[in-house]
């Protein structure tokens, strides 16, 4: 681990230039290019990625070499070795030669280039990493340019039958219904539930962020009378419940959170836009087509965790918030820039919406006389309506 002070790297700036000789600054001579390394392991992932870039400098607009993938891709040529060791008890017991392949989606709008690029990877072998070995990544270049090499551990990740987290005891992973997040009286009195999001702590975790999934399936039609589909999307918002830190890592903290189901609604709200009045689209809760006559699951709850080594680079490169504003720049990779660490997604999957959850729903713009009527908090406005929900018998 490096940590390298902004100011520290301004002084050292600021002396080098009062002690030159000359007043003339040649700004782009001489230049020192540098790898960028970025790879996070799961264990249970079928494939594990590795990014891999430079850093550059040219004569003209940088902002323009940004947007050519040469300027901030090697050739894969370039490197004489590049691998992942896996290590138990200081012996290599496994290597993963990492192979190339180019991918096309890029985020296109930042100041970078886009949608293709170049990342490497390595296929994960039947049952998954081994969680109680080091991963070494080391790659070597043909060039002259120094050697890179990183590690990390991993994070336990224990499944139980149907694919759910076995750490997970709240909502219930035997039970496919989910909590309530609505109850008997929410839309005469407005009191909404409680719902306990509860685990135990995960080997090698260091930080847990805790969210819900909604899914919902948009389908369009042809005209205003709702009959004809013309196609049908499935899709999810993310709802964050909270943040959690930990110092003990082998996994013998306990974790519970509770939270309101109104938040729950309320980020229904804020994140899904108002369907325009002349837009022939319905959204239905879960995987829900038209056609079909039963509820279908849509929450899933998640746990995302992360290791000691990602969880450094989430404190050091969070927002600054003080008034201090010197900010530290964090790397594990020797010879380089960037971050090999782990990290998992655990969860209790494809939970059933419950009776009082979809019914509050289904009442969120009740139709009364042709006008939509509102409830407490909620406005005038069309996300969901009635028409968009099957009500189990």
């Amino acid at each position: 681990m490096k940590i390298l002070s902004l100011k520290n790297i301004l002084l050292f700036t600021g002396i080098v230039l009062f002690a030159a000789c000359s007043t003339d600054v040649e700004i782009n001579a001489p230049y020192d290019s540098k790898s960028i390394v970025f790879g996070l392991l799961d264990s249970k992932a079928d494939t594990q990625f590795v990014k891999i870039n430079k850093t550059f400098l040219g004569t003209g607009n940088n902002l323009d070499y940004a947007m050519i993938r040469d300027s901030s891709e090697y050739r894969f040529s370039v490197f004489e070795t590049l691998e992942i060791d896996e290590v138990v008890n200081g012996n290599v017991t496994n290597t993963f030669p990492l192979d190339s392949i180019t991918l096309n989606n890029k985020e296109v709008n930042g100041i970078f280039y886009g949608p293709r690029q170049t990342v490497y990877y390595f296929k994960t072998p039947s049952g998954g990493l081994n969680e109680e070995a080091i991963y070494r990544f080391k790659a070597t270049f043909n060039n002259g340019e120094e050697p890179l090499a990183a590690e990390t551990d991993l994070i336990e990740n224990v499944f139980i039958e149907g694919g759910q987290s076995e750490n997970i005891l709240l909502p219930n992973p035997y039970i496919t219904d989910m909590n309530e997040l609505a109850g008997a009286n929410t839309l005469d009195n407005g009191v909404f539930p409680n719902v306990n999001f509860k685990w135990n702590a995960t080997e090698g975790a260091s930080r847990y962020e805790a969210a819900l999934r909604f899914y919902y399936t948009e389908v369009t039609y042809t005209n205003s009378t709702y009959t004809q589909v013309q196609s049908s999307e499935k899709k999810y918002m993310d709802w964050a419940i909270g943040e959690f830190e930990t110092t003990v890592t082998d996994g013998s903290d306990d974790f519970s959170v509770f939270f309101n189901g109104l938040s729950f609604f309320t980020s229904v709200r804020s994140q899904l836009d108002v369907i325009p009045s002349n837009q022939f689209v319905r959204r239905f809760v879960g995987y829900k087509l038209p056609n079909e006559s039963a509820p279908q699951p849509a929450f899933d709850f998640l746990l995302r965790t992360a290791n000691e080594e990602l969880d450094v680079y989430l404190e050091v490169t969070q927002p600054v918030t003080g008034i201090i504003q010197e900010r530290p720049s964090y790397t594990n990779v020797a010879n380089g820039l960037g971050l090999f660490a782990a990290r998992i997604t655990q969860g209790v999957y494809n939970r059933l919406p419950k009776e009082f959850t979809i019914d509050f729903l289904h009442n969120m713009f009740e139709e009364v006389n042709g006008q939509d009527v509102s409830y407490g908090f909620y406005s005038n406005d069309v996300r969901f309506s009635t028409k968009d929900f099957y009500l189990p018998n």
